[in-house]
């Protein structure tokens, strides 16, 4: 998932699989002209993360929500300011 500013920030969202079978949400922030290093926003190895999301607004402040669990999920949220 990737979403802009509008003024040349970008916020990348996506899920990885892990050697462990589980799948994990990390993000990554585009800022200008440099990439910065990407961030796991989901370490838990007991389940699943699913279907990211990420939204950002005019003033560079993003928004990532992912669902995470088996039979009885939770929702979990990240914000960049």
């Amino acid at each position: 998932m990737v979403r802009g500013d509008g003024k040349g920030s970008v916020f990348l969202v996506w899920r990885k699989k892990e050697p462990s079978g589980i799948f994990d949400i990390y993000a990554q922030h585009y800022v200008a002209t440099q990439l910065q290093s990407f961030t796991q926003l989901e370490p838990f190895d007991m389940d699943s993360a699913f279907s990211p999301v990420v939204a950002v607004n005019g003033s560079s402040v993003a928004i990532a929500a992912w669902y995470y669990g088996g039979n009885e999920q939770d929702v979990y949220a990240n914000v960049w300011r």
